[in-house]
């Protein structure tokens, strides 16, 4: 693939995650075929607590590490920064 090709198939994803973020995290949180994709969230739309905070919705910046969203399976690692979110 072509450094423009890359660079568009990049932006098409951020946009798709973009996308997710707007989705009702309280809709599909704990749903089978949905997992936690971390270092994606924006400022104030993480799912839920981290080590900083007990909430969803109270990250401070954009794409920190330990934020974390709900996405269907097979997503995250597909969204550029995604990584899973370890299962207890």
């Amino acid at each position: 693939m072509s450094d423009k090709q890359n660079l568009v198939k990049a932006a098409l994803t951020s946009a798709m995650a973009v996308g997710l973020v707007t989705v009702s995290s309280a809709a599909l949180a704990g749903k089978p075929g949905m997992e936690k994709c971390m270092g994606i969230s924006k400022a104030g739309k993480n799912d839920c607590g981290t080590s900083q905070h007990a909430c969803a919705g109270m990250a401070k910046t954009d794409s920190m590490a330990e934020e974390w969203l709900y996405v269907p399976e097979g997503t995250c690692e597909k969204i550029p920064g995604g990584k899973i979110k370890a299962k207890k």
